[in-house]
């Protein structure tokens, strides 16, 4: 009886076997697709544009950061300037009324330090 067991246990393994085998597609074919995924790497599809954008990142590579950022900067700094002054006289709105005191505080704090710090660059 346990012949007849094991000789049908056997039946089934090689059964299953041949199920999974009809199942799953040739071994060839991962490889096909394999080497069209290896034939998109961005590298290889980006090389013909390289040599036509050639010429705008040669000249990209001739501009002056400090030249095209410069204006930039001076209006920062005006901003910058410019700030202190626009506190001075600065009230509070309606409502930073309805904030807790200690934040009212502290911003107005603030800006009467930055009105001196104005005061102090500017003289006034």
């Amino acid at each position: 009886m346990v012949k007849e067991i094991e000789g049908l246990r056997d039946q089934l393994i090689a059964q299953v076997d041949k199920m999974v085998d009809d199942l799953l597609p040739p071994a060839d074919t991962f490889d096909g697709v394999a080497t069209r995924l290896a034939a998109m790497k961005p590298s290889r599809l980006l090389a013909p544009l390289i040599e036509d954008l050639k010429p705008l990142t040669d000249l990209l590579a001739k501009l002056d950061p400090s030249t095209l950022m410069q204006p930039l900067i001076d209006a920062i700094a005006r901003v910058k300037d410019e700030v202190p002054h626009r506190l001075t006289g600065w009230r509070p709105p309606l409502t930073m009324s309805l904030l807790p005191s200690r934040m009212v505080v502290a911003t107005a704090r603030r800006c009467r330090s930055a009105t001196e710090i104005w005061r102090a660059k500017h003289g006034d």
